[in-house]
Order: C-alpha cells, then structure tokens, then sequence
C-alpha cells in the first residue's frame, strides 16, 4: 500500500481535499474512541486515589479496594482497533481517490470531465478578415480599409500573372533539345526580374511604407513573405545558370552535360518556387475577399 501511495503521489496531490478528509475522518474517530475510554480510566483512577486516602485515613479497611487492573481493559482493546481502523479507512480512502484519478490505460482515451465535451482535433480553418476584433470601423475607416484592399488586389492580381506566364514559358522541357531559343528562356527569366522588382516597390516600398493608420490590418496580409522571396532566388539561380549555360554550350561534352544537370536542378528548384508562389497569392487574395465580406457586414 505504501508502494502504491508513493507510486501515485503526484496524483494524489491533484486531490488533496478528498484525501485530508479521509485522514481526518479517520483519525478523528479514533482519537474520539480513544479520548471517551481515557476519561472513563481517569475517573477510575480518581476513585482509586481517593479510596487509597481513606485508606490511610482509617476510613475504610484496606480489604476493600478494587485491585489495580493489570491487564488491557476490553474498552482499551476497542479504542486501539477503532484508531487502526481510522488510519486503515484514511488510507482505503487514498486509495480510491488515486484509482479515480490515476490517467486511463494508453490504449483508451480519456474520459472528458462532465460538463465538458471531448477535445476534438485540429482543423484547418479559412484564412480570416484582418480587421481587428478590439476596434471599431466606422464608415471612413471602411472606406480607407476597400481602398487599400483594392490596391493590393490590383497589384497582386495582372502584374503577377504576367510574371507567372512568362514562367511558365521559362520552363519548357524543350530547352537543351533547342539550344538556339536558349535566349528566349534568358529573356523570359530577366522580364521576370523586373516584374517581380515592381511588385515588391509597389506592395512593399510604397503601399506598406506609406501607412499609419491601418499597418496591422495591412501586415496581416502581405505576410509572411517568405514564398515571394523564395520565387526571386530561385528565379535568379535559374537566370544565372542559363547565362552561364549559353556561353558555355559550346565547351567540351563533359563540362557541357555537368552545366545542363546544374541548369535543369535549378530550373526544377524554380518550378517548385513558382507553385508555392502560386499558393502564397492565393491566400493573399482569400484573406482579401474575407475582408471585404466582413467590411459589408
């Protein structure tokens, strides 16, 4: 028992009411026990004391006291087995408190406290309005709010699939069997460049630098930014390996075929950028629309 009680100590802590009242009743018990056959020893001792005075007084003769008892009185018997009974329900009670309290076996869940429903699973929620719960949006404000959301809508929407059809142009898989349109695919790559410098001036350097009032609002969309990023690098690895590719396709057959795997490695690279880009503008305009529903709302 004792085992079991240090076994399952941190639970037995959790509920230290149910456990203090079972020691307590317990104990109190027999400590109630215990306290009535004191007093009825002390009162027999009294007599005792006071026939030995009248003993000595020549009261009475000595014959006529009680013995002195020698042996454990029946009462006393009881009182001791009422306190170890005590002490045994307080730890019975621990015991019961530990088994309602101990965690479920791993192979069952468990149980939800009443009043409460299960836990259920995380699920993927839409992405949500920017506008912040803690303020309020009168009239102008929603206007400015449309304003600056039409803006980014703009931006995000013509110039981008622009910059996207050119990349898909760039990653034919007919590039090394044509290796005179060669310049196309570097042409494409450096129209990208200066579309994508456009996009991030007019989203970043000037509609994000430019706010005050509604910066938060305007955060929450435009990032993280992480895949617009990701789409430039790898577009300029993919630049910069074709260029080298170009001058250099006319080397040696060695040094050639070690430049296209580096060239179609990179050019994979950017396609993989390229979707993630394409799910990164996508949730931009998600979170847009769900603005402007609850702008109307």
């Amino acid at each position: 028992m004792e085992r079991i009680v240090i076994d399952n100590w941190g639970v037995l802590m959790s509920a230290p009411v149910a456990f203090i009242a079972a020691l307590f009743l317990g104990a109190g018990a027999g400590w109630l026990v215990v306290g009535l056959i004191y007093n009825q020893r002390l009162t027999h001792y009294q007599e005792l004391i006071a026939n030995y005075r009248d003993v000595l007084d020549e009261k009475i003769p000595a014959r006529a006291l009680r013995p002195f008892p020698t042996k454990r009185s029946k009462q006393m018997s009881v009182g001791l087995v009422l306190i170890f009974a005590g002490i045994g329900a307080a730890f019975a009670g621990a015991i019961i408190v530990i088994s309602d309290r101990s965690p479920p076996p791993a192979n069952q869940p468990a149980s939800a406290p009443v009043g409460h429903s299960p836990a259920q699973p995380p699920v993927d929620t839409p992405f949500k309005s920017v506008l912040l719960a803690s303020r309020y949006y009168p009239a102008k404000n929603k206007e400015e709010v449309a304003a600056f959301l039409d803006k980014i809508s703009d931006t995000i929407n013509k110039p981008t699939e622009e910059m996207l059809l050119l990349a898909r142009q760039a990653l034919g898989t007919y590039l090394f069997n044509r290796p005179n349109e060669a310049q196309l695919y570097l042409q494409r790559m450096g129209e990208i460049k200066t579309a994508y410098a456009k996009i991030d001036a007019t989203l970043y350097d000037d509609l994000l630098a430019n706010e005050r009032e509604f910066r938060q609002e305007m955060n929450a969309i435009l990032f993280p930014k992480d895949p617009f990023i990701k789409f430039r690098v790898a577009a300029d690895a993919y630049r910069n390996g074709l260029s080298v590719w170009i001058k250099m396709r006319n080397s040696d057959d060695d040094k050639v075929r070690e430049l296209q795997q580096l060239v179609s490695a990179s050019q994979q690279s950017f396609a993989s950028a390229r979707d993630e880009f394409l799910m990164w503008l996508s949730q931009r305009q998600e979170i847009i629309g769900q603005t402007r529903r609850a702008l109307r709302s």
